[in-house]
């Protein structure tokens, strides 16, 4: 059929179905129609089926309605029989609302990659209603913590798909694309693909049922209301379409959404069991807290390294107490990355799923993302869709995986380091041979036998570092049967016994240059001419490992950074730039301030160099150095009833918590404050929180009942006018995310705009 399409202007232009309207009108949103001519040649009945149209069709034959549709996703069928004229020419009108709104609208339009119209096939069928398809049945089942299908112990290691293909303008990409697509993901070594908030052309389905590959569907419902008995409807269209697969082996009704009606929720669950049984589905694929109803746990922790090492333990702590349910991470391990960049990008992946697969071993993954959008580069494909990486660069991701217990890669020359060897091993077969572990000349052999599912740490070796006079890499190496790994570890010389009084590492602490939490999701980094290239490789081989401490410096007028974080996600053209070390003049000395851990032999080699990088640089004049005039209160205790334990809880530390608690602190107003303006500040206190001081409640942040909004990476400002003498403040704290709480800094102040504490 030859097909004409109108925005509504009066005229009409050649379009081509199945496709979206953007390929023609790419600014168009709205209503659009769509015209074609009929011949019927016989007198049998007459059905179109329409694989897919955005989002509402009415279908008009010889002006004659003959049906309607509302849903993106989901194929119908029309009956056109009643109004066709044999063996004349007939007039097939479709009229297209886009509805950006509808709630199964998805992610993609949040992008940039919004479609509409008919961008499914159409055709003529011999049926009037589209036909039962016989339920597949994945036998995928929990028992506890872990995953079984057919029988076998599960580890899913997913990558996150959001149906982003700008070159086809609509989520539907050939057969052949397809093909190469799953086998490019297995050769990565993932076993599963999340469809995230669209749903893929059943090929797609096809395929993956053909080649083995799993499939997590997470339906298109983002930031709308999962309420109203009209998404009943496209529930069960969607499931009468996926319940057939059998790589579909699990469901989230929606994603990372607050506004979730429980009642209905917990009807679209057992919908989903009834329609599709043998998988497991869960509700909201989102944090623990916002999960209702479901058969496993599903966090999406973005966290870098430095936070990821504390994450297995707070993840335990907030899982006491809950249901035993398998953990899936349903989104995580996101890393933007420019070209420059992509080997880091590798091995931030890589020490987070290892320690992963260490720490909490049945937890499931998926890896964000697929392809790289506009607003991030965080894919391992480019935004047209081209690999990043060869399938070498991820030959440790298998069902078995070698690990070691050190997160450490620094180490001083002489010293000792034991590191035990662990075999994660989730094949289908049991494991058995002889582990072989490499280091330098040296050689150690372990004989290993593993079940399916087991995580065993089989054995230790104490390594002796070499004295050395310059960072010097050494590399260590583990073979089992046809897998591999290895891992950098860096010697660095003793350091000396002081250090340069011009060099100061940035803390939460009175008098210290602002070092404020963040994100830090990006392993792009800079460095100032003043940095020798030799010394660029060290820092960038440890930095995520060994140095990053979460902070970054606050921007400042004549603070010219050394070391910056380049942070593009969803920055647009301009990155937001951030100093990890910077330094400037002051007066006619020169100061640095470094936002990095400096308690590993990495970061104390660094504060020697320090001083080099200070002489070498050409610096600018301070401009923002207004003295602080401030209370920094460094010390709380958690309040449990009324009990308060001997220790104090150091803010800027941070404490493992997830969930909510008390923390009391007390403090001196100065005389000359006496009944004077001032300021209550805060920087990454939790997701949430309220403040009351002497008992009087001042104010709060974040959200308190939700994992949303969270103020963790907010600097937090509160008027007060405070009497001179001793006060008691008292933090109310909420963390959702297993983030922890109090890891910034606190502090009462008469100068909120200084650039230090």
């Amino acid at each position: 059929m030859d097909w004409e399409f109108s925005t509504g202007d009066g005229s009409w232009r050649p379009i081509d179905v199945p496709g979206p309207w953007q390929r023609v009108c790419p600014e168009f949103k709205g209503v659009g129609e769509y015209q074609t001519r009929l011949t019927r040649e016989d007198d049998e009945p007459f059905h179109l089926r329409f694989e897919a149209v955005a989002c509402h069709a009415e279908v008009f034959v010889n002006g004659a309605r003959a049906g309607e549709h509302l849903g993106s996703w989901t194929p119908f069928v029309v009956d056109c029989t009643p109004h066709l004229r044999r063996g004349r020419e007939n007039e097939l009108r479709v009229v297209v609302d886009q509805r950006p709104e509808h709630v199964t609208t998805g992610f993609l339009p949040v992008i940039g990659a919004a479609f509409g119209g008919i961008w499914g096939p159409v055709s003529r069928v011999p049926y009037r209603v589209l036909p039962e398809r016989p339920v597949a049945d994945p036998k995928l089942f929990a028992r506890g913590d872990r995953l079984y299908l057919d029988g076998r112990p599960l580890q899913v290691r997913g990558l996150l798909h959001w149906g982003y293909y700008p070159e086809h303008g609509a989520p539907r990409p050939p057969r052949q694309e397809i093909e190469r697509e799953v086998e490019w993901m297995f050769s990565l070594g993932f076993n599963l693909v999340k469809f995230c908030l669209f749903v893929p052309p059943e090929e797609y389905l096809d395929v993956c049922d053909e080649r083995g590959l799993l499939v997590w569907q997470e339906y298109p419902i983002w930031d709308r209301p999962l309420a109203g008995r009209a998404v009943i409807d496209e529930f069960e269209e969607l499931l009468a379409r996926d319940a057939s697969h059998p790589s579909v082996i699990l469901r989230t009704l929606t994603c990372e959404n607050r506004r979730i009606d429980p009642d209905l929720a917990a009807e679209l669950v057992e919908l989903v069991r009834r329609r599709a049984p043998g998988g497991l589905v869960l509700d909201n694929s989102s944090f623990l807290f916002n999960e209702r109803v479901g058969d496993f746990h599903d966090e999406h922790p973005y966290l870098h390294t430095a936070d990821w090492r504390r994450y297995p333990a707070r993840i335990r702590a907030a899982l006491s107490g809950r249901p035993e349910k398998p953990l899936l991470l349903g989104e995580t391990m996101a890393v933007d990355a420019g070209p420059d960049d992509r080997r880091l990008a590798v091995s931030v992946r890589k020490d987070q799923v290892e320690i992963l697969r260490r720490e909490l071993p049945g937890a499931g993954y998926v890896m964000n993302s697929i392809r790289d959008i506009p607003a991030a580069p965080l894919g391992l494909c480019s935004v047209a869709g081209e690999a990043h990486f060869e399938p070498s660069a991820f030959a440790w991701q298998r069902d078995s995986l070698l690990l070691i217990d050190r997160d450490e890669r620094s180490f001083v020359g002489g010293s000792e380091a034991k590191i035990g060897l662990v075999v994660s091993h989730f094949g289908g077969e049991p494991l058995s041979g002889s582990l072989s572990i490499e280091w330098g000349k040296e050689q150690r052999a372990y004989p290993v036998h593993l079940e399916p599912g087991e995580n065993r740490r089989v054995g230790e070796w104490t390594l002796e570092w070499p004295e050395v006079r310059e960072p010097t890499p050494v590399e260590l190496r583990a073979r089992l049967l046809d897998l591999e790994n290895r891992w950098t570890f860096w010697v660095f010389p003793r350091t000396r016994a002081g250090f340069d009084p011009r060099v100061q590492v940035a803390t939460p602490r009175a008098g210290s240059l602002r070092c404020p939490r963040h994100h830090l999701l990006s392993p792009v980094f800079e460095f100032d001419a003043c940095v020798a290239a030799e010394e660029r490789e060290v820092v960038l081989d440890l930095l995520t490992r060994d140095l990053l401490s979460g902070r970054v410096l606050q921007p400042a007028e004549g603070l010219k950074p050394l070391l910056e974080v380049v942070n593009r996600h969803d920055r647009g053209p301009m990155p937001e730039r951030l100093a990890l070390v910077a330094a400037t003049r002051l007066g006619s000395s020169k100061r640095l301030w470094s936002a990095l851990r400096h308690d590993a032999p990495a970061g104390l080699w660094l504060l020697e160099r320090f001083s080099a990088w200070l002489d070498d640089a050409d610096l600018p004049a301070f401009q923002d150095a207004v003295e602080a005039d401030s209370v920094v209160l460094e010390e709380f205790h958690r309040v449990d009833g009324d009990q308060r334990p001997d220790a104090p809880v150091k803010a800027g530390e941070g404490v493992s918590l997830c969930g909510l608690a008390r923390f009391v602190t007390r403090f001196r107003v100065p005389d000359e404050w006496h009944r004077q303006p001032v300021w209550l500040c805060s920087e990454g206190v939790g997701d949430g929180f309220r403040v009351a001081l002497d008992g009087r409640p001042i104010g709060e942040a974040g959200n308190m009942v939700a994992a949303w909004d969270s103020c963790r990476f907010q600097h937090q400002r509160f008027p007060l006018t405070l009497d001179a003498g001793r006060h008691e403040l008292e933090l109310e704290v909420r963390d959702w995310c297993a983030g922890g709480a109090l890891s910034g800094a606190i502090w009462v102040t008469r100068t909120p705009e200084s650039a230090f504490y």
